[in-house]
């Protein structure tokens, strides 16, 4: 039987004057969070491991951001940890990462250019993204560590809703691998490389099964490239 006990507290640390004197909210603005959740098992199912187990996973988030409309910088930090775990404990970098610049892009604010009704924007860098309802492409709030990608990303929606959406990322690998440096929560930079790229495009009506139901159009619409060098 497993069991989770969860706290969570989130902050903005430190409001941006600018920001609240304008329209375009320019400026700097700083906000964190920093989570606590706890996990036990008892009657491990899995051969060679404890019997009975229990976790603490530590999760501290920094984001900070400097926008002169259209143009936005933006740096997050993510520093995810566990503690007390057994030596067996199969953790991942799913539940560590320890000190990891999760984002760090360049942005800009499309519906500020473009105008008449239009909301969206372009990013370049290192990022996270939410694509539809987040189930493929998102950051999960449950995990300790989110999936983050370096490359470009444009999401433009016009009057009426109708939206467009493409990307070009190389997905980044967690760090580090090894059970040791995990169980002590090491510091190791996460790596990006052009061997594997995840990216999507608009396909015409026509490239899609006319019977295809809705919920599979999106992913339909996303294509990974993975070639080995």
């Amino acid at each position: 039987m497993r069991r989770s006990l969860l706290l969570a507290a989130a902050t903005t640390l430190v409001p941006a004057p600018a920001a609240a004197q304008t329209a375009s909210k320019d400026g700097f603005e700083v906000s964190g969070s920093f989570r606590v959740r706890g996990d036990a098992l008892d009657g491990q199912f899995r051969p060679g491991k404890a019997e009975d187990d229990a976790i603490l996973m530590l999760r501290t988030t920094l984001l900070a951001s400097y926008t002169a409309d259209p143009v936005t910088f933006v740096a997050e930090l993510f520093d995810a940890r566990v503690y007390g775990q057994d030596p067996t404990t199969p953790i991942g970098t799913g539940e560590v990462n320890a000190l990891e610049p999760l984002q760090a892009y360049v942005g800009l604010n499309l519906g500020a250019i473009v105008g008449s009704g239009f909301v969206g924007d372009i990013k370049a860098g290192r990022l996270t993204m939410d694509i539809g309802s987040s189930r493929l492409i998102g950051r999960s709030g449950d995990a300790n560590f989110p999936t983050a990608y370096t490359g470009a990303s444009v999401d433009l929606t016009a009057p009426g809703e109708n939206r467009f959406q493409i990307f070009w990322t190389m997905p980044n690998t967690r760090l580090p691998k090894d059970t040791a440096s995990l169980q002590n929560n090491e510091v190791e930079f996460d790596r990006s490389t052009s061997d594997i790229q995840f990216q999507a495009r608009p396909l015409p009506p026509r490239a899609l099964p006319p019977d295809l139901p809705d919920r599979f159009r999106s992913a339909s619409q996303v294509r990974r490239n993975r070639s080995i060098r």
